[in-house]
């Protein structure tokens, strides 16, 4: 808690690369207590005494998005990339002996496609940062898992020389690789240069979820080979995963 400290609510494009379209900052500042509305290039966030004044004013502002270049992404496409990826030969990890031989003689042959969805990280507390950005000093209290990434990525940010960004780490609560992240941070200190004084941005917990930076979906496709005994004599694994968003898809496979 800092002397003249206010609380914003945030609400982030629903679709990675979408803009806000329209807002309603007259219905949003009409809320007991809120007493500013700030639109950054990928957010809008209420800004008022506490946090109850700050989500109404979020709710009245009855934001519309521009989804952008990714509207036309889903889940449902991203798998069936997967899937057809999973299908061709990739970078062979390893190979050992000769698949095709063991596996068509073996007495019993399994095949299996299994999926490991994207996964958020959902630190226990929700994401928060508390920025108060000056001319000549930009003082952040967060916690984060890579401060000095973080200090690097709000220097960038605002062009200030690292030595001006003071990050005052604080526990973490529940990080689980979550708060390796800077994106809460730097959208705190996007939302913080247009505002007079200190304020606290605070995630509600869906859009913690709806966007964190999620562990990659897999598709992994095995194929395998038992003799008499049951015993496995061929192993056939090959995965396609999503390295990074939107998409970009790298088979792999291994046989034994």
């Amino acid at each position: 808690m800092l002397p003249g400290l206010k609380v914003a609510a945030i609400a982030i494009s629903p679709v990675l690369g979408g803009r806000p379209k329209a807002v309603n900052q007259s219905a949003a500042l009409a809320i007991k207590g809120v007493h500013q509305v700030v639109a950054v290039d990928e957010a809008v966030a209420v800004v008022a005494d506490h946090m109850g004044a700050a989500k109404k004013g979020l709710e009245a502002a009855a934001i519309q998005w521009d989804d952008g270049p990714n509207a036309s992404i889903d889940s449902k496409k991203l798998v069936e990339q997967l899937k057809k990826a999973s299908e061709s030969p990739g970078v062979v990890a390893r190979n050992e002996g000769h698949f095709e031989q063991a596996f068509s003689g073996a007495a019993r042959r399994l095949d299996a496609v299994y999926e490991l969805p994207f996964l958020a990280h959902a630190a226990m507390e929700p994401m928060n940062c508390t920025v108060h950005y000056r001319k000549d000093i930009c003082e952040i209290w967060v916690g984060t898992q890579q401060p000095t990434v973080t200090q690097a990525a709000v220097a960038t940010l605002t062009g200030m020389p690292k030595e001006a960004i003071v990050i005052h780490n604080q526990y973490l609560g529940g990080g689980f690789g979550r708060r390796l992240e800077p994106d809460g941070t730097l959208l705190a200190v996007k939302i913080a240069k247009q505002i007079d004084g200190p304020v606290k941005v605070i995630w509600s917990r869906e859009e913690d979820i709806q966007h964190d930076v999620y562990r990659p979906y897999y598709y992994d496709r095995l194929s395998a080979g038992l003799d008499e005994a049951g015993r496995p004599i061929a192993w056939h694994h090959r995965y396609a995963a999503l390295r990074s968003w939107p998409g970009f898809l790298r088979p792999c496979s291994k046989t034994v």
